[in-house]
C-alpha cells in the first residue's frame, strides 16, 4: 500500500484546531469516543499521526504510520526531572539538531 502523505492531528480541541487550517485531518480526543475515532483513523491511509500525550496510552504502534508525540504546553520549559515524555523527545531531537539544550532554562 502505497502512503498519500496524509497527515492528521488527534488531541484535546484547544491544542488540534488551528491545525485544520492548514488543510490537515483534526480529530478531537475524549477517552469516551476513542473507539469510534480509531475506527475511522484506522480506515484512513495517513504518513504521519501527531497526538497529544493525553491520546498516547490509547494509540496502537501497529498503525503504520509513523506517529509524532506533541508535548503538553505546560512541558515545553524544562525543569530538571519535570519533563513529560513528548517534552523529553522534543528535547531530544532539538538537541541532535542544534548540538545543545536551548530549551533549559
Amino acid at each position: 500500500m502505497s502512503k498519500t502523505g496524509k497527515i492528521c492531528f488527534i488531541g484535546e480541541k484547544a491544542v488540534v484546531s488551528p491545525f485544520r487550517v492548514c488543510g490537515a485531518d483534526v480529530y478531537y480526543f475524549a477517552p469516551e469516543t476513542w473507539p469510534d475515532t480509531a475506527k475511522i483513523i484506522g480506515g484512513q491511509d495517513y504518513q504521519i499521526i501527531f497526538i497529544t500525550e493525553e491520546v498516547a496510552p490509547y494509540m496502537s504502534k501497529n498503525t503504520g504510520a509513523n506517529i509524532v508525540l506533541l508535548p503538553n504546553t505546560e512541558s515545553l520549559f524544562f525543569k530538571a526531572g519535570k519533563a513529560s515524555l513528548g517534552a523529553e523527545d522534543l528535547r531530544q531531537v532539538i538537541i541532535k539538531a542544534v548540538g545543545t539544550d536551548i530549551l533549559v532554562e
